[in-house]
């Protein structure tokens, strides 16, 4: 992936996730993606710390007084069995339109 930032050429922006895991947090861990969605991540302070330097924050945690929502760019509080499948649509449906093909 390059930089981390962006993929390289013909390659995927996601990993399954079966071949990827990172801890972000006590681990040591930064990541610095354009887009990190927290999904049901509490925010604790090692795991903000953590990901602090992604360019947009979306949180999606069924407690609407999470800490991750006082430092998100996006919250919504839900389930995120139900959220994530409407995320992950509408983001196909956004990648179409913009001419970038689904996938």
């Amino acid at each position: 992936m390059g930089d981390g930032r962006t993929p390289r050429q013909g390659r995927s922006h996601c990993l399954p996730s079966d071949e990827v895991r990172v801890e972000v947090g006590l681990s040591g861990k930064t990541v610095s993606p354009r887009l990190y969605v927290a999904a049901g991540i509490s925010g604790a302070v090692q795991h903000i710390a953590g990901m602090s330097s992604a360019d947009v924050v979306v949180a999606i945690n069924n407690d609407p007084d999470a800490p991750i929502f006082k430092v998100c760019d996006f919250g919504i509080v839900g389930d995120i069995f139900e959220i994530l499948p409407v995320f992950i649509e509408r983001l196909r449906e956004r990648k179409t339109v913009n001419g970038k093909g689904g996938s």
